[in-house]
């Protein structure tokens, strides 16, 4: 695990002749030397950080695609946006990619993933060699006065020291500590020898009842762990459903798109017809009456033609602002993804509602992460129980006599002479006050009860909504096969009855009906066909079936088994 690195060599200040100025000027440069420069303090975090997402990312979650937050959408608008503006077409493909690095609300998750990742970052360096290093230096003045001297007595010391050593958190919950500290000082007056000192010390902390067990020791690490694989299931989640939710307006805008395009030709028809009959009206085979209905028909289809371009054009603005496109560029979805969607849509998933409900039981991300959080309020019991315990502890101390005998704290004058010291002690508190730990036994076992309870009310949430998923998508696929018959049935009604009325066996009224119902065939064929790809999207995305690839595409995949 990636730190700060502090050289093992210790720094030992010499003694300053020169007086304090100096030594703090040295000080302060130490100190400054010491220090990480932010560029590269950035560049290491994000190292660790993503190699835990690369490590605990399982294979059954997708593609290790977009969760970088280093990766702007700059770069890639420069890529896409040209090609897009050059062509005046944005595919599904591109919009989805666009949305993906533009989202705010992408973003905003990628970041919380990357902080979950920095938090177990913190919990690993608990339980590594953590290395610690200190200096001081400077000048003391020490006046002491007695009782039996009228003329007080003066120490001048000049000098520094530094101290290093490193700590350890073992998984048994023992404590290993060593230091090494090195002084030199310059006594100017006194009755002080001028010389130096070094003071080496190593301690070890073993608990033998509360704080012992490796599973309460580790629990910090453990629970970091967990946290961070629930924010990469969370965030694969929110990819799948942000997805859908591109996917969805996107063919919502084919959809209207097309339905510009049937409503422009409705008026081409109504026209042509119009055309027709005024020639025929000039030999008396076409009434006026006739000729005024029709022409109140291409009134009433120019101004569905304007609702339908202004809805589509609100649509159009509302999705550029979604990829962060100036709404006036002038780019709109590609319709030969129609097609694309007519064959998604045509394609029916064969799986019962209870297969259904058994995928999502199994394959939901969240259901996932609340199962584990289950598990992990056994655990926090265990941790809790573990406080409970009486305090018993075996602490060894060994610090070898000090070369010179004598050393000095971060005050310079703080003069001590240091002898050999080895201790071995058990130490023992009776737990006699276990308050806030009784208390926090019980929060953890509520806590069991509220995490069973929020699992057993996700658990029918997920079963609710992928009944209804399957549903909706059944009906949708059931209408539109009906709209498609209807609008073949529609074609075949007009065709007839424009080559009826050439024969004077159909009058004005009965094509213009046919042509209106033709194209309420056309408008209700691309709803249904809309309407069922994005039911079948919300159902891949309650199942927790789609597969996302780098480039914001997506395939589905079954799994057996969420991880």
């Amino acid at each position: 695990m990636p730190y700060t690195k502090i050289s093992n060599t210790v720094c030992c200040c010499a003694a300053w002749r020169t007086g304090a100025a100096v030594a703090a000027a040295v000080l302060a440069a130490a100190l400054i030397g010491c220090g990480m420069d932010r560029q590269k303090a950035a560049a290491q975090a994000d190292e660790q950080v993503y190699g835990i997402i690369e490590n605990q990312w399982q294979d059954s979650l997708g593609s290790r695609a977009d969760y970088r937050i280093d990766r702007g959408a700059q770069s890639l608008n420069s890529e896409i946006l040209p090609r897009v503006c050059e062509k005046g077409a944005m595919t599904l493909s591109e919009a989805v990619q666009l949305a993906v690095w533009a989202s705010p609300e992408f973003q905003t998750a990628r970041e919380q993933l990357y902080l979950v990742g920095l938090d177990q970052t913190e919990a690993e360096h608990l339980y590594d060699i953590t290395p610690f290093a200190s200096a001081a230096a400077g000048q003391a003045m020490v006046r002491n006065t007695t009782s039996s001297s009228a003329r007080p007595y003066e120490n001048e010391i000049r000098g520094g020291q530094g101290t290093a050593g490193i700590q350890k958190l073992l998984a048994t919950g023992a404590l290993l500590t060593t230091d090494l500290t090195l002084g030199s000082f310059d006594v100017v007056s006194g009755n002080y020898r001028t010389g130096g000192a070094s003071l080496f010390q190593a301690a070890i902390t073993q608990p033998l009842l509360r704080g012992a067990d490796r599973k309460v020791v580790l629990e910090t690490l453990t629970q970091a762990q967990r946290n961070t694989l629930y924010q990469i299931r969370s965030f694969n989640r929110f990819r799948k459903t942000f997805t859908v939710s591109v996917v969805s307006d996107y063919y919502r805008l084919v959809e209207y798109s097309l339905r510009v395009r049937y409503a422009r030709e409705n008026i081409q028809q109504l026209e042509q017809l119009y055309q027709k009959m005024q020639h025929l009206s000039q030999f008396g085979f076409v009434a006026q009456h006739e000729l005024e209905e029709t022409r109140q028909d291409i009134l009433k289809a120019q101004d569905t033609f304007a609702q339908t371009q202004r809805l589509y054009r609100e649509m159009l603005d509302l999705f550029k602002l979604r990829l962060l496109i100036p709404p006036d560029v002038d780019i709109e979805p590609d319709v030969a993804e129609w097609l694309a969607l007519e064959d998604f849509g045509k394609c029916e998933i064969q799986m019962t509602e209870q297969q259904a409900i058994e995928a999502a039981q199994f394959q939901r991300l969240d259901l996932a992460n609340m199962s584990d959080q289950v598990e992990d309020s056994y655990r926090h019991i265990d941790v809790a129980a573990d406080a409970l315990k009486m305090d018993l502890s075996v602490v060894g101390v060994a610090s070898p006599a000090s070369r010179g005998r004598m050393t000095f704290g971060a005050d310079p004058g703080d003069l001590q002479r240091t002898q050999e010291r080895y201790e071995l002690s058990l130490r023992a508190d009776f737990a006699m006050d276990r308050l806030l730990e009784r208390n926090n036994y019980k929060r953890a076992l509520i806590a069991l009860s509220q995490q069973q309870r929020a699992h057993q009310q996700l658990t029918d949430q997920v079963i609710a909504e992928v009944r209804k998923a399957w549903r909706d998508m059944e009906e949708a696929h059931q209408r539109s096969l009906l709209q498609a018959n209807a609008k073949k049935l529609a074609q075949q009604r007009l065709d007839t009855t424009l080559l009826l009325m050439q024969h004077a066996r159909a009058n004005t009224r009965d094509v213009l009906r046919a042509q209106e119902d033709y194209y309420s065939a056309q408008e209700g064929y691309v709803t249904a066909m809309t309407d069922f790809a994005v039911a079948k999207m919300n159902f891949l995305r309650d199942t927790e079936m789609l597969w996302i690839h780098p480039d914001g595409g997506y395939t589905v995949q079954t799994v057996s088994k969420a991880e």
